[in-house]
């Protein structure tokens, strides 16, 4: 079961569905905690790019915790483009405030 779970996550990262991985993952808090424990615990190493989309969905959905976990363990904050747009600009387009905030902070360009 875990392991469709996190196929299912790689289709959904690949194909930019953020939504639907979330609502799968169990909402926010269950996004937070499935991504973060899964970076933690290697599940990431050989999934570079969808490791940077992890990230570029936690700044869509406006997930601060996600993002900043993910921006300490340095994560490219600009790699995560399969669907054409970073991070950055989905939390713009999100209407984000947290999430933008946090990238300028970190000084994330645009």
């Amino acid at each position: 079961m875990a392991n469709d779970l996190w196929k299912e996550t790689l289709r959904h990262l690949d194909e930019g569905n953020f939504t639907a991985l979330e609502a799968m993952l169990g909402g926010p808090k269950g996004f937070n905690k499935q991504i973060t424990d899964w970076h933690k615990t290697g599940k990431f190493a050989d999934q570079p790019e969808a490791l940077a989309e992890a990230f570029t969905c936690a700044c869509m959905l406006g997930r601060v915790s996600t993002a900043e976990y993910l921006l300490d363990s340095n994560v490219d904050p600009l790699a995560g483009t399969k669907t054409g747009l970073n991070g950055f600009h989905y939390a713009a387009l999100s209407g984000n405030l947290a999430v933008i905030k946090l990238l300028i902070e970190r000084g994330v360009s645009m």
